[in-house]
């Protein structure tokens, strides 16, 4: 992919793999499923999706909307969208983020036990 000038977009802050993966997928490309942990990732308060939670001054709400718009830009842009109506996609988005920000939280929680 990178030979080919396939490169991860950094003006993406916060979905910068999905963005990645969704555009390869929209050219043609092939995926397999490889049943081993290549990666992970870590879950703290500093974590770029994690930092502005429960801040209320205007840089940290921006952070928070870019956050939310970014995964719906995504959506738009690749023609992945649960419903053709974007009002109804939008409400469904929002509420799959907050299950989604659930189960991060009881995650987090069960790992302090």
């Amino acid at each position: 992919m990178i030979a080919e000038g396939h490169l991860l977009d950094i003006d993406f802050g916060f979905c910068m793999d999905g963005e990645y993966y969704a555009r390869l997928a929209h050219l043609g490309k092939r995926f397999l499923h490889t049943p081993e942990i290549l990666a992970d990732f870590r879950l703290h308060d500093e974590s770029i999706s994690q930092k502005s939670l429960g801040k209320n001054d205007m840089k940290n709400v921006l952070r928070m909307q870019r956050q939310a718009a970014e995964p719906r830009a995504l959506r738009r842009m690749y023609g992945i969208k649960p419903f053709k109506d974007e009002n109804l996609s939008l409400v469904v988005d929002g509420l799959l983020y907050h299950v989604f920000r659930l189960k991060k939280g009881i995650l987090r929680w069960r790992s302090r036990l």
